[in-house]
């Protein structure tokens, strides 16, 4: 993109800044099995609130750790960052990880459960947001993608290699969105319908697990009786 003196572009594409989402992805989605682990259960030992504050404390110390080495990366040498201030981060976060489930496994060891989890029980609106979030990603993957590529303009190199070939062009950002939201919604349909299709399978599965009818077979009433007419035939004999 120009390299690391371009006036305006030198803080763009840094490692850094890719490091530091995904070691806090990393610990988002540890406190998201941590969560879950602990889903039904009360912990009964003295020092649960203790140990609770130290695991939160532990998680916003690592957080501040990586956030502060990542914005550090941005005003030091490439090799500084690479062999310094990365190792740092996923040390955070490895150190976040093991000091919290050594607290954790003896806090819960002897929790009282709340009773099973009950799963398919969740809010309908819920499934419309996680449709949502999906479509959201999808979209601006694509939006991003277009955006890191067409910054460049007609040039191989920003401010170095300019692109001389006659077909050298980049479309419009208004264009490229529209698009990738038209992109967006085909992709959308089709995983649309291979679910129908999937549906209509286990649907002609189940049809095909049911018994046919014997022709000219009745099978007559049913034998068991309901609540309602045992408790009917025993106020008539009373």
């Amino acid at each position: 993109m120009g390299g690391t003196d371009h006036p305006l572009l030198r803080f763009f594409g840094v490692m850094t800044a890719k490091n530091t989402a995904v070691n806090l992805m990393i610990l988002a989605t540890f406190l998201s099995y941590l969560l879950y682990r602990r889903a039904n259960k009360l912990a009964t030992v003295g020092w649960a609130r203790r140990g609770m504050i130290l695991q939160w404390l532990t998680f916003a110390l690592a957080a501040t750790a990586v956030i502060g080495l990542g914005l550090g990366g941005y005003f030091v040498e490439a090799i500084v960052r690479i062999r310094r201030f990365s190792p740092l981060q996923v040390g955070a976060v490895l150190a976040c990880i093991v000091i919290v489930m050594v607290i954790d496994i003896p806090l819960f060891r002897a929790a009282r459960s709340t009773g099973p989890i009950r799963w398919g029980t969740i809010a309908p609106r819920s499934q419309y947001v996680l449709i949502l979030l999906a479509v959201t990603f999808a979209w601006l993957m694509g939006l991003m993608g277009f955006a890191r590529s067409g910054i460049r303009q007609h040039w191989h190199i920003y401010g170095v290699m300019q692109d001389r070939s006659p077909d050298a062009a980049t479309p419009a950002l208004g264009f490229a969105a529209n698009v990738i939201t038209i992109t967006t919604i085909l992709f959308f349909l089709m995983v649309m319908f291979i679910f129908w299709l999937g549906g209509l399978g286990e649907k002609g599965e189940a049809h095909a697990a049911a018994p046919a009818p014997v022709p000219g077979h009745d099978p007559g009433p049913s034998l068991t009786p309901r609540p309602a007419a045992i408790a009917g035939g025993r106020a008539g004999r009373e």
